[in-house]
């Protein structure tokens, strides 16, 4: 069977094309945002290390609370530092643990690293939050939605961006 990328997934959208919000690297999952507004894509590029974002990782290794409480200080002491606001402890057992991670500005990529310096290997990663819209948990894997026009206002005003003034045509907004 063929694979079906994520834009295949999304609605047709007349005349515009669909553009990632902060993309994701292909190793990583989770929310996934589009839009066919190109002020609020670069908004978001220009922005992406002031957003706030949440991530889920499952790890492989023994985690201990002493870990995950020092976690943030072995971030920000790291050349360039990792804003890494908050760890904590999601559940798990044996050799694999969930943490979820808050973090402003980080990559997927930085926080394996982050986790490998501390003999944890991130076998997960999967974007929970990016700035104000949070990962739905009534989606399907592989599936999408449009953004609620409160969700999308959100959005909008937390890129410093005027609301749209009426809502959006289909396929304008953006997807989660």
């Amino acid at each position: 069977a063929e694979t079906q990328c994520t834009y295949d997934r999304l609605p047709e959208t007349r005349g515009r094309r669909w553009l990632p919000v902060s993309p994701l690297a292909p190793t990583d999952g989770g929310l996934e945002l589009f839009t066919t507004d190109g002020d609020l894509r670069a908004a978001a590029s220009r922005l992406a290390h002031e957003l706030p974002i949440a991530y889920a990782v499952r790890v492989r290794g023994e985690v201990s609370k002493e870990l995950v409480e020092a976690l943030p200080g072995h971030a920000a002491a790291l050349a360039p530092p990792l804003a890494l606001e908050a760890a904590r402890l999601a559940g798990g057992e044996g050799r694999n643990h969930w943490l979820e991670l808050d973090v402003r500005g980080a990559r997927g990529r930085d926080l394996r690293a982050l986790l490998q310096d501390h003999g944890l290997e991130g076998s997960r990663l999967m974007r929970t939050r990016l700035g104000p819209v949070r990962l739905d948990a009534t989606i399907a894997r592989a599936r999408h939605r449009e953004l609620v026009p409160d969700e999308r206002d959100v959005l909008y005003e937390a890129l410093g961006l005027p609301r749209p003034a009426r809502p959006p045509r289909a396929g304008r907004g953006a997807h989660a």
